[in-house]
């Protein structure tokens, strides 16, 4: 009778047929892993968003701010002139407008206010008065809501040199000292700046005795200098009457001659000298820088005494 013969369990090799077995199974489900059907995914509820939006900010009020000036430019010999400045500022809605006025010579206006009743332009004005040469600018600034700059209104004043103003005058206005009468004239001129002034006096008198005035003569031209704009003061004196005149002693030819010139003085004054005695005046012309001429200082003399 045959013998059934059985195999010898060896471990070791159990040993390396699991591990092959668990290697195989590790590979298996990687690739499930990475080459099997994807999942079924689930919805995701996501929140409702919020109805409210936020609010809308209104547009600037203040879209434009300009100004100018008149006039631009301005020479004359009065030297002093008020420049007009006119802002504009354009409102888009309704409101207050807050604003000042800044100048070049680093003053500035007080603040001011414009009221905007619908989306429209204001008009705005400022005067400035300069005196002398001058160059500068004026612009508008606004403060509230928004602040905006002008651009600068820019002016210029040129002075011109020359005498404003000249008078004259005498003292006394009569007079009937004998044998000379001397008057005293003063004059004024006056200027808008810096400068030097060339003039002279004319006088004009009765002469001949004739009742009419003659032009005689006039000074030299003399030269007033000013360092600045101002009123100067010139003067000067003037003799009028006999170059010779009879000056009785006490003798007795003189006494006689005293007693002739009382007897018959009624009758030669009546024949020579007109009641109003005789007239004369004197009076300052200026040549220089412009031509101007005082009014007439106007003096009586009467020499009735002298006779």
């Amino acid at each position: 009778m045959a013998k059934i013969r059985l195999l010898k369990f060896n471990k070791k090799l159990a040993a390396i047929i699991v591990a092959i077995l668990l290697l195989l199974l590790a590979v298996i489900a990687l690739a499930w892993d990475q080459f099997g059907p994807e999942p079924e995914s689930q919805p995701i509820e996501q929140p409702e968003e919020s109805q409210e939006t936020p609010p809308v900010e209104e547009g600037a009020l203040i879209t434009k701010v300009s100004v100018s000036v008149s006039p631009s430019t301005y020479s004359s010999t009065s030297c002093s002139k008020a420049f007009k400045f006119t802002g504009k500022i354009t409102a888009s809605r309704e409101g207050t407008v807050k604003y000042y006025w800044e100048k070049s010579n680093g003053g500035k206006s007080t603040s001011q206010t414009v009221k905007f009743t619908k989306a429209e332009t204001k008009s705005v004005s400022y005067s400035w008065t300069v005196n002398g040469d001058y160059s500068g600018w004026a612009r508008l600034k606004t403060t509230s809501p928004e602040t905006l700059t002008s651009s600068k209104a820019s002016f210029t004043e040129t002075c011109v040199f020359a005498v404003t103003s000249v008078t004259a005058s005498v003292s006394p206005s009569t007079n009937n000292s004998c044998p000379t009468e001397t008057y005293n004239f003063t004059g004024k001129i006056t200027v808008n700046e810096a400068g030097t002034v060339k003039y002279k006096w004319e006088r004009a008198y009765d002469e001949d005795f004739d009742g009419s005035i003659e032009t005689l003569s006039s000074t030299s031209t003399n030269n007033l200098t000013f360092t600045k704009a101002g009123t100067k003061t010139v003067s000067r004196s003037d003799d009028y009457g006999l170059e010779i005149v009879y000056a009785p002693d006490s003798s007795i030819f003189s006494r006689f001659l005293v007693w002739l010139r009382n007897l018959f003085s009624p009758i030669v004054n009546a024949i020579f000298y007109p009641p109003d005695g005789q007239e004369g005046w004197e009076r300052i012309k200026v040549t220089s820088p412009n031509s101007k001429t005082s009014n007439k200082a106007e003096f009586t003399y009467d020499m009735s005494n002298c006779l």
